[in-house]
């Protein structure tokens, strides 16, 4: 007898929440920070209540279509000029983008899809879609500096949430490095 589960969204929620409790490896090498501190995503109590009630998904806009959300240029707005024109430290390094890639796989794959076209097992379960970090024209307009900041401190008002507390910013570096290979 069929019992009407989703057994994908299920999986979806299960790696999602497994990756959101995942422990910073301790032999990890750390790469010095000069972002701004991760800002929680968390709601007092009252308010995430009212904010779960409706989970409707907000159109795209012709400027989402077009290049990048208003959430996401606010959110960058946030941030110094320094900060955006960042370089990746570990840019084309062939190791980095492997290791990166295990961990896109473990963080990323779950809204984003296998190789990045927003298509992953949870996306249909988000209020908005996630993005396609495999479109070269968005790509291009994105920094690394800003990829990381985006990956680092998440976007406010969307599904993508900061990573800062599970990653430290060579693992984040890391996943830039293979994110940046996926509109090759």
């Amino acid at each position: 007898m069929r019992c009407g589960i989703d057994y994908w969204g299920l999986f979806a929620l299960l790696v999602l929440l497994s990756a959101c409790s995942s422990e910073q490896g301790a032999d990890q090498p750390e790469v010095e920070s000069t972002s701004q501190p991760v800002q929680s995503n968390q709601q007092a109590p009252e308010a995430a209540a009212s904010s779960t009630e409706v989970a409707t998904p907000n159109p795209p806009s012709a400027n989402d279509e077009a290049g990048l959300s208003p959430k996401l240029t606010d959110m960058l707005a946030g941030f110094s000029g320094e900060e955006r024109a960042r370089t990746n430290p570990l840019a084309g390094n062939a190791e980095a983008i492997e290791k990166g890639r295990s961990e896109y796989q473990s963080m990323c794959f779950v809204c984003h899809g296998p190789a990045g076209k927003g298509d992953g097992p949870a996306s249909k379960a988000t209020p908005n879609k996630p993005t396609d970090l495999s479109e070269p024209t968005r790509a291009a307009l994105l920094t690394s500096g800003e990829r990381f900041l985006v990956l680092r401190n998440g976007i406010p008002g969307t599904s993508m949430p900061a990573s800062g507390a599970n990653l430290n910013d060579e693992q984040v570096w890391r996943i830039v490095s293979f994110v940046e290979t996926l509109p090759n």
